[in-house]
């Protein structure tokens, strides 16, 4: 995985391919309570400070999940695809609230309800939880 900067803002880029339920990295860095802005929510009032965590961007179509500590492949990743996940699957609360530039919606935490996540609605987390 590749941190970098791409449109002024950090992201975090494939270096190699992946397929649907393979696990491409495990969040682990100094553990915190409370969500801070480039923080990863691994638990209940457990939120990880991951090295390439904080490079990790928001995406209404993501392409990755966050389970039990793992980032994981929902689809085939190509290289040089940017890694992302929505937030509201997993951050309760956002220290820093924003509005998606995708589909203009408030995303901050997992009370959102974001209209094209809706209707893109995933089955894979049960499916790649099953793959495991």
């Amino acid at each position: 995985m590749l941190k970098t900067i791409v449109w002024n803002r950090k992201a975090l880029v494939a270096l190699q391919r992946y397929n649907l339920g393979d696990t491409i990295h495990t969040f682990n860095g100094q553990m915190k309570a409370t969500p801070t802005k480039t923080s990863v929510q691994i638990g209940l009032h457990a939120h990880v400070e991951d090295e390439y965590g904080t490079f990790m961007n928001h995406s209404c179509l993501p392409n990755t999940i966050v389970h039990n500590q793992q980032l994981i492949a929902t689809r085939t990743i190509n290289v040089g695809s940017e890694l992302t996940y929505n937030y509201i699957n997993t951050e309760t609360t956002l220290c820093k609230p924003f509005i998606c530039h995708f589909c203009h919606t408030y995303i901050d935490g997992t009370n959102t309800v974001c209209p094209t996540y809706k209707k893109h609605t995933f089955s894979f987390s049960n499916d790649i939880v099953a793959l495991r």
